[in-house]
Parts: C-alpha cells; structure tokens; sequence
C-alpha cells in the first residue's frame, strides 16, 4: 500500500486491524526503513491512538522490535520512534531511552510529560483524556 492508501483507511478500524495493517507494512519493508515506511508509518500511528484500546501483547511485542531494530539504523527518526512508543502504548523505558539518547537534539519534551503520566511499566496513550476525571 502507499502512503494515500493508508491515509485513505477510515477512522474506524480497531486496534486488531491496525495490527495487521502493521504488521503488513513491516513485512513489506523486510528492515529497509524506506522513506515510505516512515510515512505510513507516521499515519498508522494516528490511527491506532484513535482506536481507543491499545494493542494485542502480540502487537506490542512486534512493534518494540521494530522500534529497536529501527533505532539502530543510521539515522533513525527519534521523533516518529517516541509517537510508535507513545501510541502502541509500549514499554516505559523505550521512551526513556529515546529521550536521553536524542532528547539533546530534538524536541521531545511533548513524550517526556507521557513518560511522566505513565503508571507502571507501560506508556498510556490516553492519560490525556482521563486528566479530567
């Protein structure tokens, strides 16, 4: 799929279809990183956060791994690795080391007040919408 197909997806989809779409694209890109990847990449997230539920274990689990395999590339993007982080609802301490590995070089101070409203060992992509309560 490119980039206006996966814009073109509606709003609706739950987080096992968001999976899957996710797992597709990361199968696709078999570790190459394209610039097509980042970008959907980029939307996949805005619209797993916009399910409402985090992920299957199973789900989470692979986009960890992407996430660290993708860190090591040359030059990864700290910014859409923290919104992966941030909106798959992963663990803490990736985002922890996000910030202090890039925190000198891009702005990231949006995901460390997330890292500061995680409770436990995971991020929570709605702390947000539960501040009020």
């Amino acid at each position: 799929m490119d980039l206006d197909e996966y814009e073109a997806l509606p709003d609706s989809l739950n987080s096992d279809e968001i999976g899957s779409l996710f797992m597709h694209l990361i199968n696709e890109d078999a570790g190459q990183y394209t610039q097509d990847t980042i970008e959907n990449m980029h939307v996949l997230c805005d619209k797993q956060w916009h399910t409402y539920e985090l992920p299957s274990v199973g789900i989470r689990k692979a986009t960890s791994h992407w996430v660290h395999a993708y860190l090591d590339t040359a030059s990864p993007d700290p910014e859409l690795a923290a919104k992966i982080v941030y909106c798959f609802g992963l663990n803490r301490q990736i985002l922890a080391q996000i910030i202090e590995c890039y925190g000198d070089y891009v702005d990231l101070s949006e995901y460390e007040e997330d890292l500061e409203h995680a409770d436990g060992d995971f991020i929570d992509p709605y702390w947000t919408l539960r501040k009020g309560e």
